[in-house]
């Protein structure tokens, strides 16, 4: 458990109950600039994003939850999760390197959880022995800095940079 000046959060295991907050992970990491409205609920039934949530638990989806304490209620989430190379997300690098999804809640943002969260999924998989993971992220988002500052580098700038962080054995 960690705690914030006012508020204390727990992080647990992603589990396969979990995946309507995988659908609200996948919904709030979508990048919306300051002044634009968010998109629409009705983008989560693209394929292209459905993706990314549609039968969570699979073999080798893994991801982190960030519980609210004492509510007891998921307030953020991180994982990562394969694709084939014709199902390849936004971030994809390759079949052999998983995909990273990041969000919280927005009364939830700005105060270090998430930094926390994805410190701790990173570490994790660097003990289970995943080559590197990688994402894609809008450039116009400040968290850019935050994945550079843990390693991460450009690896594709078509559209939205691809990111990637390997993992050193």
């Amino acid at each position: 458990m960690f705690a914030t000046k006012y508020q204390r959060y727990e992080i647990e295991l992603l589990l396969k109950a979990h995946e309507d907050f995988v659908k609200e992970i996948v919904y709030q990491a979508i990048y919306v600039s300051a002044g634009e409205p968010a998109p629409s609920r009705d983008i989560l039934k693209s394929p292209d994003i459905r993706k990314y949530y549609q039968n969570w638990g699979r073999k080798g989806d893994y991801g982190l939850l960030l519980v609210h304490q004492p509510s007891e209620q998921p307030v953020g989430g991180c994982f990562v999760r394969y694709y084939s190379k014709d199902l390849a997300g936004y971030g994809f690098v390759s079949e052999n390197i998983p995909e990273l999804n990041i969000a919280l809640l927005p009364d939830h943002r700005g105060n270090g959880q998430g930094t926390k969260l994805l410190g701790k999924l990173l570490c994790d998989l660097k003990q289970l022995n995943y080559q590197g993971v990688s994402l894609s992220v809008d450039k116009r988002n400040p968290v850019m800095s935050l994945y550079e500052k843990l390693g991460f580098r450009v690896v594709k700038e078509e559209g939205n940079p691809t990111m990637l962080l390997t993992f050193n054995s």
